[in-house]
């Protein structure tokens, strides 16, 4: 009765049933079946402890451990979960369940290599398995190993050729390789199966940006964010293409969309007080000016400080330990923390660095000199001339899911802060 309650979904009266049958006659599959109703309706640790006692009474059956496993993993005991899975495959090295398990545990621990071993596990004893496949896939691009990656999406679009998802990895991998007209086939190809595909679209407008097809696009990404409200790293990445074309007034305002994408700069302190993006008079006015991005935007974007000066502000000034020798001697800055200090002085406003060309309403023409670099102070114990300081300037690249892109320019310190000597071209 408890197993036919169960097929029919009346898992109130399976449980019944088969506790009820428990009682009677504890048999290793009625404990299955009541741990499976349990944590069918939620109450993991009762199911946890109906499969441990079954696997007591019968503990050389692999299909009671990978429950067991199961258990586990739903209550996020993820190592006991682990180890669980892996009991199973000694007690059956070819069971397919319990590898494709261990290998999602451990890509959820970010143990790569170890979870491709399992993947490839999978793959040896059931080849085209679509699941091992995919997480097979997903698991070499973890470990920047596109090609095999792509051969692997490759065979999986063989075997589904109408899935947008797969069509799309495709071309993700290729964008990885620099086959970026390729990839935008591939995401052609995905939007062809599924228009409505944001992410998608996303990457067909960084595959357009990588070969400058600008205009294209800036469309793309339009579409995104008109597909998703929502999405803001679309915003951004079509604020740094509307600088890129010179449209400043849209793009210093469109890089704010930055602060709604979820991972962007998370240890950024959350001020009470008001951001000043140009509006108020800050004459007279303590501003503090906060490091929102990395070394070489915060060592670009400091230029805008003596602005500030010249507008009466009183600065404090807090950014990465590396920058605050140098930047200390800047005009106007009374202090210069450190970024994540645990206490500021008083002050009126806060802004981020990465804000100031906004405030400033920034054209090309008004971009402030390079000139604004004070001298290094002499390091106690080091000599000045001798002093030698790495510098790399990042441009922000796209966004897009999964992806983190930087281009480096590469230049002579000399050209950003005469008087200093670099060794060699960065």
């Amino acid at each position: 009765m408890g197993l036919i309650a169960l097929q029919a979904q009346r898992h109130d009266h399976a449980v019944e049933w088969l506790s009820r049958a428990i009682r009677q006659h504890a048999k290793p599959g009625y404990l299955a079946a009541l741990g499976f109703t349990l944590k069918q309706v939620g109450r993991l640790d009762d199911a946890l402890a109906v499969f441990d006692k079954a696997v007591k009474l019968k503990r050389d059956d692999p299909e009671l451990w990978k429950q067991l496993g199961g258990a586990l993993a739903a209550l996020n005991r993820v190592a006991d979960a682990l180890a669980t899975y892996q009991h199973v495959l000694r007690l059956d090295p070819r069971h397919w369940e319990a590898a494709y398990a261990s290998g999602l545990l451990l890509v959820q621990m970010e143990r790569f290599e170890e979870a491709l071993a399992q993947f490839n596990l999978c793959s040896d004893l059931q080849p085209n398995h679509p699941l091992g496949l995919f997480q097979r896939a997903r698991t070499l691009r973890a470990l920047k190993r596109y090609r095999e990656c792509l051969a692997d999406y490759q065979r999986l679009h063989a075997l589904s050729p109408d899935d947008p998802t797969i069509c799309n990895n495709i071309g993700d991998a290729m964008l990885w390789l620099d086959r970026y007209e390729d990839g935008l086939e591939w995401f052609e190809e995905a939007l062809r199966l599924r228009p409505d595909f944001v992410e998608v679209v996303v990457n067909k407008a960084f595959a357009l940006w990588q070969i400058h097809r600008v205009d294209d696009a800036m469309a793309a990404y339009a579409q995104a964010k008109m597909l998703d409200p929502n999405d803001a790293g679309s915003a951004w990445q079509l604020a740094h293409l509307e600088l890129l074309s010179g449209d400043f007034d849209r793009g210093w305002a469109g890089r704010e969309a930055r602060w709604m994408v979820l991972d962007f700069s998370p240890e950024y302190p959350r001020f009470s007080q008001p951001k000043w993006l140009g509006q108020e008079d800050i004459r007279d006015k303590t501003v503090l000016l906060c490091a929102d991005e990395g070394l070489g935007d915060i060592l670009q974007f400091a230029r805008y400080v003596p602005l500030l000066a010249a507008r009466g502000a009183n600065i404090v000034l807090v950014v990465q330990d590396a920058l605050r020798p140098l930047l200390a001697g800047l005009p106007a800055v009374s202090q210069c923390l450190p970024f994540g200090a645990k206490a500021y002085p008083p002050f009126d406003f806060h802004c981020p660095i990465m804000s100031l060309p906004l405030a400033f309403g920034t054209t090309l023409e008004t971009i402030p000199p390079g000139s604004y670099l004070p001298p290094l102070p002499a390091a106690p114990g080091r000599i000045a001339s001798a002093l030698t300081i790495v510098c790399t300037l990042v441009l922000s690249g796209p966004a897009i899911p999964s992806r983190a892109t930087t281009a480096t320019a590469r230049c002579h310190l000399q050209r950003l802060c005469p008087g200093l000597t670099s060794t060699q071209p960065l």
